[in-house]
């Protein structure tokens, strides 16, 4: 008889397990597809432990606190006894004064609910053993078998980090997630964290080009999936970066997940390297230019940048965010966030022929160039902007009649207000109270 396959087989045909594991979970298959529920834990429980027994026999490196003849006599040949294995590798998981396999307290405890468990099912005891058993400690063994590792393994993980980022060892599709798993449940602490990320730093920069992470989403999805699951992981990995002249690479990180931009938090002399120096250096890589908006307003919402700063901000960072990075990229919400924190003010003054940003007019709208080359932002400032005599002057001027115009602004303006008939009436009337020359927009003609 054809049985589609369970999710836990389709699992099972993902993992690279020893052959003796993968022989005892067939049997736990057969024996749940005849419901022989109670064979079916208890068999999955061996294969559970088979796993756990391989990756102590297969470690290359001994944890601290065992010598390489007490590794062997106290803990490889208890788990090899044939009479006694499965009971001597349960107990190397409960050791407590020299541990050598690294779970959490929570995770031990749901390894002693499953042992209970099992011996339900060996003694033949009265709790009721169902299919619903077997699948939920399928999906037990599926979440955790990758967080139960061998203390002191950080120079094995360091091999799996060079073997995933060994194209011609690993596709480049592999998924990010299982690695990350592991080298969170085997790096725990943070002395731990700080011998670890130089040695992982290393394995993921290209060394054609020394010390510079390789633009790669290999790199830097993995490095989401660690920020993601890991406080620890990320501040101490900002921090390496940044005492390690990588703050180019931590930027760069930062741009495509801009939400991570949360553990800068305390580094206020990094912050602003970021926002002065950083933000739109991109020699190599211009196409992150799109993605400095975002980081720039991730920082504005986790509330990094100092409020006596913001206007020196807005004002250091208008000609670049302006020239490269709006388009038709900005969200609602970094526009938004841009507005709140006062951004557009520089756009206020701009607009309303103030003195203040009298440098930055000449490097911006005084130039038909970025006018067509921001012309998404400017129609979408105008459109939220209150219609006063200045703003309309200053339509004028971008758009006078027997002259040049941005040829790329001046349709997008036009259609804009086209769809807001209010605001063209507003023009029109302010025209007349002030006698203006009318803008050079099809909207605003009467024939």
């Amino acid at each position: 008889m054809a049985y589609l396959k369970l999710r836990f087989e389709k699992w099972l045909d993902e993992q690279n397990f020893s052959e003796g594991a993968y022989d005892v979970f067939e049997e736990a298959i057969k024996c749940y597809r005849a419901t022989a529920y109670r064979s079916a834990l208890l068999m999955s429980y061996v294969g559970f432990l088979t796993i756990v027994r391989d990756k102590l026999m297969e470690t290359k490196y001994i944890p601290n606190g065992y010598t390489e003849y007490d590794w062997k006599i106290n803990i490889l040949a208890p788990i090899q006894d044939g009479e006694n294995w499965e009971r001597n590798t349960y107990n190397k998981i409960k050791i407590a004064d020299r541990p050598v396999i690294n779970t959490s307290k929570e995770l031990k405890t749901q390894i002693d609910y499953w042992k209970d468990r099992r011996n339900d099912c060996a003694h033949n005891k009265r709790n009721m053993i169902t299919y619903s058993h077997v699948e939920s400690f399928w999906a037990f063994l599926i979440s955790n078998i990758d967080k139960i590792t061998v203390l002191g393994s950080i120079e094995e993980l360091i091999i799996d980090i060079e073997t995933f980022f060994d194209i011609s060892k690993t596709p480049a599709n592999e998924p990010f997630f299982k690695l990350s798993e592991k080298i969170l449940a085997t790096v725990t602490k943070k002395d731990e964290m700080i011998v670890f990320i130089p040695q992982m730093v290393d394995k993921m920069c290209t060394h054609d080009h020394a010390n510079n992470l390789i633009w790669d989403f290999r790199n830097y999805g993995l490095l989401n999936e660690l920020f993601l699951n890991s406080d620890l992981f990320s501040k101490e990995f900002i921090k390496y970066l940044d005492e390690n002249n990588m703050k180019r690479e931590l930027v760069n990180f930062l741009k495509l997940y801009p939400v991570h931009s949360k553990f800068l938090n305390g580094n206020d002399t990094l912050i602003r390297e970021i926002w002065y120096s950083f933000l739109f250096e991109f020699p190599d890589m211009p196409m992150l230019g799109y993605n400095s908006i975002s980081l720039y307003c991730s920082m504005l919402r986790n509330g990094l940048i100092p409020k006596k700063q913001l206007e020196e901000a807005s004002e250091r960072i208008f000609p670049g965010l302006i020239d490269r990075a709006f388009g038709d990229e900005i969200s609602e919400m970094d526009y938004n966030t841009l507005n709140e924190y006062g951004f557009f003010k520089i756009f206020d003054s701009i607009f309303s022929w103030e003195n203040k940003y009298l440098s930055l007019r000449g490097e911006t709208v005084n130039d038909f160039y970025w006018a067509n080359r921001c012309s998404n932002i400017i129609t979408k400032y105008l459109e939220n902007a209150p219609i006063t005599k200045d703003r309309v002057r200053f339509l004028t001027w971008l758009f006078p009649y027997n002259g040049y115009w941005p040829i790329e602004l001046r349709p997008k303006v036009n259609r804009m207000f086209e769809k807001h008939p209010d605001k063209i009436e507003l023009i029109k009337k302010l025209i007349i109270e002030h006698e203006l020359n009318v803008p050079d927009l099809a909207c605003l003609r009467d024939d």
